[in-house]
């Protein structure tokens, strides 16, 4: 069985994109009448293999079932997710300030407080934080009880992993290395037509 998604946008309604669906698993990309969104790339639903339906709301047309209307402000304008449904585990809803942040959520791992800093780099989902150097770049993430950490070079490339202060793998390139960084843990490799291929 395959997958079947629907998009929304913002041209004039249309029954179905006159294009290839972008994989075989997505067979149909309808879209919903009367929709208002941005563009046409924009996922309202998605039925997987097995019948579960997983669903897409950014606060235009009828409110599903869970949801809650966004009020003045529509951060769904800017393509922000109000709202997702799913068959399997019911409807989470998220909240956004004016300057398109993430502030609230009900999905299952991502509520509690939300942390920014004054550059916009999310700081804190709930009980984990996270740190970063003065490029912006992640450099470490704690849950109260574990902390990992990335060393990076001058490039910014990851060299080293951590994870409670002991040194768990490192990175060479496209190569993964033990802790000793003496012996090949995992290799990746491009190959002709965008595959990619791991090694282990």
């Amino acid at each position: 069985m395959r997958a079947s998604c629907q998009y929304a946008t913002s041209a004039p309604p249309i029954a179905k994109l006159d294009r290839t669906p972008p994989s075989p698993d997505i067979t149909d990309r309808a879209q919903p009448a009367g929709s208002k969104l941005l563009d046409a790339s924009v996922l309202t639903k998605a039925v997987l293999p097995g019948g579960r339906t997983l669903g897409f709301w950014f606060g235009d047309g009828t409110v599903p079932a869970g949801c809650a209307a966004p009020g003045l402000y529509r951060p769904g304008l800017n393509s922000n997710r109000v709202c997702s449904t799913d068959t399997g585990s019911g409807p989470a809803v998220f909240s956004y300030d004016r300057a398109d942040r993430l502030v609230g959520s009900t999905l299952s791992g991502y509520t509690g407080t939300f942390g920014y800093d004054t550059r916009g780099n999310v700081t804190a989902i709930g009980v984990e934080t996270y740190g970063y150097d003065g490029a912006d770049r992640h450099l470490s993430t704690s849950n109260g009880t574990t902390t990992s950490t990335f060393v990076r070079d001058l490039t910014g490339a990851v060299v080293e992993y951590r994870l409670n202060g002991v040194i768990q793998n490192r990175y060479s390139g496209s190569v993964t290395l033990d802790a000793a960084g003496t012996n090949v843990v995992e290799r990746t490799i491009g190959l002709t037509g965008g595959v990619v291929l791991t090694t282990r």
